[in-house]
């Protein structure tokens, strides 16, 4: 079969339905009838033949894109070079461009390869009356009403037209071209006009104003984050005052600020989660947690991150810095510095000044700590006063200290009633009842008083004046009674020593032996030689 040569002489296409009467077009199909004629070794062929047949958009054998499906005919009887078959390929292979076959022939059965005729044939417009299948509806119109396509271009009534030439388009109306009544779309501003609209409006880029006048909020990326509903409120963050209903004079700022208010009054609450839980009134809440546990407290100040932010039910407390106060639940305890009573839980009434300034106390009550780790390690110790950097930072459960000063106290962990005033001055070795006055002056026994810089009393029921030669770092003091300036270790003037019988003075001698001096009722002194003391 390779070695004929296949010619198309002539070519033609008809359509033939398959009802004699095309008035029944809802039983048309997308069928057609084929007819051609080709030569084989140059005459007229005779015979049965293998057919294939395909539909493009281009005449070039080798060339554009194939339209639906390859249609192959067997046994296609060929007379005097003539041909019919029947040819589908859809409705939707015929839009409105040019189609062409490809046609493939080959002796029936001989399952040589198919020879393409060329060029590709082109089809007549006849079959494009296949589109007459998507107009049933004019087809069967009786009315003006069910002709749409008649009556309608688009799905828009034919009366909704107006011709190019209606006067309508041309004449002059109200609101004329470059009225202020308009809208201008351009960049540079346009004098002395406003615009009212209902309904919604989007920007694509930046919108600007002098005043913007919202109604009822302000939103960010469809979230609210500004509000000011109710009487004297003022809610800014998402979800700040999301609860509220009845509450007045609040100013919530942060996201979830005073977000479970409902009716408390005159709270500030400043920071993502400050107040969150609050329904209480006049608490001020600043840093973000600060006071995030309180709900029904009242007057409460709270400043910094995490302050006061176990607080539920307490009320009258001032927490300020960096964890403040943090896990604290009981009333009137006044916190400032960072992490000043910050383990506090149940005490009450204390006053918490400076970096970490009892920051370990928990139950520990009626405390005054002042200065930088002023009691520092005070677990449950009450009624203690300790001021100045580190004063009493040992007291852990002892009472009714007072420790001024520097260092003051540094030692004490166990003893009560005691009083060290002065730098470094100190109760060592936890006795109770003591006290030192001055600079490292030190009491070391219990109702013992050392008073003095580098004074020390290591002796009960003992009071020390100044420092001793070589003890304690201290040097030899003279005690003055009418003088600034005693001469000897008691140096009285401008008055008496009143020894009262029987008691006496002891001497010693030269030679260390002790001798008790006496007073006769006639004024007649006498020594006794006696023990020294």
């Amino acid at each position: 079969m390779s070695s004929r040569n296949f010619s198309v002489r002539e070519m033609f296409l008809t359509l033939i339905f398959m009802l004699a009467q095309v008035g029944f077009v809802y039983a048309q199909t997308s069928s057609f009838t084929y007819q051609g004629r080709f030569t084989d070794g140059g005459t007229a062929a005779n015979g049965t033949y293998d057919m294939q047949f395909k539909l493009f958009d281009t005449p070039t054998v080798g060339a554009g894109n194939q339209i639906g499906t390859t249609i192959t005919n067997g046994a296609v009887t060929v007379s005097s070079g003539v041909f019919t078959v029947q040819l589908d390929y859809g409705a939707a292979a015929f839009p409105g461009p040019d189609r062409f076959v490809e046609i493939g022939v080959r002796l029936a059965g001989s399952g040589d390869p198919y020879t393409v005729l060329s060029p590709r044939q082109p089809l007549t417009s006849t079959p494009y009356a296949i589109r007459a299948a998507s107009t049933t509806t004019a087809d069967t119109a009786t009315t003006a009403t069910t002709a749409t396509n008649a009556t309608q271009l688009g799905g828009v009534a034919a009366n909704q037209y107006i011709q190019t030439s209606d006067s309508r388009l041309t004449d002059a109306r109200s609101p004329s071209a470059g009225s202020s009544s308009y809208i201008q779309n351009t960049g540079n501003q346009q004098a002395a006009s406003n615009f009212n609209i209902s309904g919604n409006g989007t920007a694509g880029g930046t919108l600007s104003g002098n005043i913007v006048n919202s109604g009822t909020q302000f939103n960010l990326g469809g979230t609210r984050v500004l509000h000011a509903p109710g009487t004297g409120n003022l809610f800014a963050g998402a979800s700040a005052g999301a609860a509220n209903a009845a509450g007045q004079r609040n100013s919530f700022f942060g996201v979830q600020a005073g977000l479970a208010n409902t009716s408390g009054n005159d709270n500030a609450f400043f920071g993502n989660g400050a107040g969150s839980l609050s329904a209480a009134s006049d608490n001020s809440f600043f840093g973000s947690g600060a006071g995030s546990a309180n709900t029904t407290g009242t007057t409460n100040s709270f400043f910094g991150s995490s302050a006061g932010s176990v607080n539920g039910t307490a009320s009258g407390n001032s927490f300020f810095g960096y964890h403040a106060g943090k896990v604290s639940t009981t009333d009137g305890n006044s916190f400032f510095g960072t992490s000043a009573g910050e383990s506090n839980s149940t005490g009450a009434g204390n006053s918490f000044f400076g970096y970490r300034a009892g920051p370990e106390n928990v139950d520990g009550s009626s405390n005054a700590f002042v200065g930088h780790f002023a009691g520092r390690f005070n677990k449950s110790g009450s009624y203690n006063t300790f001021i100045g950097y580190a004063a009493g930072q040992q007291n852990q459960t002892t009472s009714n200290n007072t420790y001024i000063g520097s260092y003051s106290g540094k030692s004490n962990n166990l003893g009560s009633n005691n009083v060290a005033l002065g730098y470094a001055a100190d109760i060592v070795g936890g006795f109770s009842n003591s006290t030192s006055i001055g600079a490292f002056a030190m009491a070391k026994e219990s109702n013992s008083t050392a008073i003095g810089s580098f004074a020390i009393a290591t002796q009960s029921n003992s009071l020390v004046l100044g420092g001793i030669s070589g003890v304690n770092g201290g040097t030899d003091t003279n005690v003055g009674i009418g003088t600034s300036a005693p001469k000897a270790k008691l140096d009285v003037r401008g008055g008496n020593i009143f020894i009262a019988h029987p008691n006496s003075l002891i001497i010693t001698s030269p030679n260390s032996a002790c001798w008790l001096i006496t007073v006769s009722n006639t004024g007649v002194l006498s020594t006794t030689s006696v023990a020294c003391p």
